[in-house]
C-alpha cells in the first residue's frame, strides 16, 4: 500500500521508487535553491538513510551566508546521497511487545542513531555536531543522540519540565526547544505551557500581552444646570494667607465654576413661565418663549455630550478587554511598585516584582471592583480596580501572604546597612543598602527625608564623622591658594 512516499508491506516500510527515480535523476546543483530543494526531497527519507546528517553536511553548508561555492566535497556529498537512497533498506514494522533497542555512534562531524528489536532496522536518526559540543568526547557526543522518553504519567515529568524551563524562565520557544534537545514527551507542547502557566516566578514578575482590562465606565450625563457637580483640590501651592489647597467645584453640564451655589437645584430652575412673569411683572408669553428656547438648548447641549460619551466609550473599549473574577477565585495584585521621589534609584522599581499575592477574592463591589483577603496587618484599602488584577494559576495558598512594605501605597523598600555619608550642594546623604538588593543598587538618599521615613532605623554616628564627598560633615570647606615661597637657604 502507498501512503505519503512509502510502501507499506507485510516486510516493512519502504521507499515510493517514483520519489527515488526523482532523486537519482536531479541535476548538478548549480544555485542555493536548487540544493534546497535537493536536500528537502532527499531528507524527507533520512530515517531511511544511516548517518544522513553527516554524510549532507557538506551541502548543508552550502546555505551558510558566506556565499555559494561548489567544492569537490559538495560533489562527494551529492553522488553519496543518492548512492543511499538507491541502497536504502527496508525498515521493520515496530512490534510493541518487544522492547526497543536504541544505538548511538558518533564522530568528528556529526552523531546518530539506530532504533531496532534486535532484526532490522525501525529508523534512523542522525545530526551534524554543533560547534559547542566540537570539543566533547566520544561517549558524550554518543549521549547527544539519545534522548530519554518521559511517560505523561511519569513521576519525573515534574523535575523535567522545571529543568526546562526554571534555568531562565524563558518562554515557551526557548524552553521548548532546551526540553526536546534532550527529552521525547508526548504533548510537549501543552505539557510545558501548562507548567509555565503555573509558574511562580513567570506570574510573579511578568506582565499579559494582552490589552489593559476594564472597558471604559461612564458617568452619567446630568440633564439641567447644577443638577450635578464636581469637587477636586488643587495642592503643594505656595502658602497665601496660611493657605495651601484650592477647592474647585465645576458643574458638570455646563463645564463652568459654581462656587459655593449648592442651593440652586432641580426645581428653583424648572419653574413655569407664568410663575416667573407674575413674581418680576414679565409678559407671561416671552417668558414662556424665553424658557421654552432655554429647555431646547439645553437638549442640544446634552444631546452632544452622550455623543461625546458613546464616541470615546468606543474608542476606548476597542483597546481595553473585559475582564472579571468569580468570589473565591485568587488572583495577583499589581501594586505601584515604582519608588518614590526620594529613593532616585530606578534599578530597584525594574527588579521588584511585578505582582504580589495570590489573594482571594472576597466580594463584587460593582462592575470593575473588588474586595480582596489581605493580611490582617496590611495597612491599605482591600478594595482594587480590575486593572490592577490578574488571574492565579495553580494550587491556592493555605493563607494569604504578607504584603511588603508599602508607602502611600507604594513599594515602600527595608533599608539594611548604611554604607557611606556624604555631602551633596550642601545637602546630607547617606548611601543605603534595600534589602533583597545587589550592592550595586544602593542608593544615595536624604539624611533628613531618610529619618523621617525610616525613624527607627539607627544612622551610625561614625558616618557623620567620617563622610566623604564633597566635604566631610562638620569640617568647612576651604579653597587651597597657592603655596608660598619660603626663604632662601642659608
Amino acid at each position: 500500500m502507498a501512503y505519503l512516499g512509502h510502501v507499506i508491506s507485510t516486510a516493512g516500510v519502504a521507499m515510493d521508487s517514483d520519489k527515488v527515480l526523482a532523486v537519482v535523476d536531479w541535476p548538478v546543483l548549480r544555485t542555493v535553491r536548487a540544493v534546497c530543494g535537493f536536500l528537502g526531497l532527499a531528507g524527507y527519507y533520512r530515517k531511511f538513510i544511516r548517518d544522513f546528517g553527516t554524510i549532507a553536511t557538506p551541502l548543508t553548508a552550502l546555505l551558510t551566508k558566506d556565499g555559494f561555492l561548489w567544492t569537490p566535497a559538495a560533489t562527494i556529498a551529492f553522488e553519496a546521497l543518492k548512492k543511499a537512497l538507491t541502497t536504502a533498506p527496508v525498515l521493520q514494522l515496530p512490534d510493541f511487545a518487544i522492547s526497543f533497542i536504541v544505538g548511538c555512534d558518533a564522530s568528528g562531524s556529526g552523531f546518530g542513531a539506530v532504533l531496532h528489536q534486535g532484526g532490522g532496522p525501525i529508523a534512523y536518526f542522525s545530526k551534524t555536531i554543533a560547534p559547542r559540543h566540537a570539543s566533547l568526547a566520544a561517549y558524550e557526543r554518543e549521549l547527544i543522540g539519545l534522548r530519554a522518553y518521559v511517560p505523561p504519567a511519569s513521576p519525573l515529568l515534574g523535575e523535567v519540565l522545571a529543568a526546562a524551563h526554571d534555568a531562565g524562565h524563558e518562554g515557551i520557544q526557548k524552553s521548548l526547544h532546551r526540553l526536546r534537545r534532550d527529552f521525547h514527551l508526548p504533548q510537549a507542547r501543552a505539557a510545558l505551557q501548562q507548567y509555565i502557566r503555573a509558574c511562580q516566578v513567570c506570574q510573579r514578575n511578568k506582565t499579559e500581552q494582552l490589552h489593559p482590562a476594564s472597558l471604559l465606565q461612564p458617568l452619567t450625563v446630568p440633564s439641567c444646570v447644577s443638577e450635578d457637580i464636581s469637587m477636586d483640590f488643587i495642592e503643594a501651592l505656595p502658602k497665601v494667607g496660611g493657605k495651601s489647597v484650592i477647592l474647585t467645584v465645576v458643574d458638570r453640564f455646563s463645564k463652568q465654576g459654581c462656587g459655593f451655589h449648592f442651593g440652586l437645584l432641580e426645581g428653583s430652575v424648572c419653574r413655569r413661565g407664568d410663575t416667573l412673569a407674575h413674581e418680576f411683572g414679565l409678559p407671561s408669553a416671552a417668558v414662556e418663549q424665553q424658557i421654552v428656547d432655554r429647555d431646547q438648548f439645553l437638549h442640544d447641549i446634552r444631546e452632544r455630550l452622550l455623543q461625546a460619551a458613546q464616541q470615546y466609550k468606543h474608542y476606548y473599549d476597542d483597546k481595553h478587554r473585559t475582564l472579571s473574577f468569580d468570589i473565591g477565585e485568587w488572583v495577583w495584585l499589581r501594586l505601584q511598585h515604582r519608588p518614590a521621589a526620594f529613593l532616585g534609584v530606578g534599578a530597584k522599581g525594574k527588579l521588584a516584582p511585578k505582582y504580589y499575592g495570590p489573594f482571594k477574592v472576597l466580594a463584587k463591589i460593582d462592575t470593575v471592583d473588588y474586595r480582596l483577603e489581605l493580611p490582617p496587618r496590611a495597612r491599605i484599602h482591600n478594595v482594587f480596580h480590575v486593572g490592577v488584577l490578574k488571574k492565579y494559576h495553580g494550587p491556592p495558598p493555605e493563607v494569604p501572604p504578607m504584603l511588603p512594605p508599602l508607602f502611600q501605597g507604594r513599594v515602600h523598600p527595608t533599608p539594611v546597612q548604611a554604607l557611606r555619608a556624604r555631602i551633596a550642594r550642601g545637602i546630607q546623604q547617606v548611601l543605603i543598602h534595600w534589602e533583597g538588593q545587589p550592592a550595586s543598587a544602593a542608593s544615595w538618599e536624604d539624611v533628613t527625608t531618610f529619618r523621617e521615613r525610616y525613624p527607627s532605623f539607627q544612622l551610625e554616628d561614625e558616618l557623620f564623622q567620617n563622610g566623604g564627598g564633597d566635604v566631610m560633615w562638620g569640617q568647612p570647606y576651604r579653597r587651597k591658594g597657592p603655596a608660598r615661597a619660603g626663604p632662601a637657604p642659608a
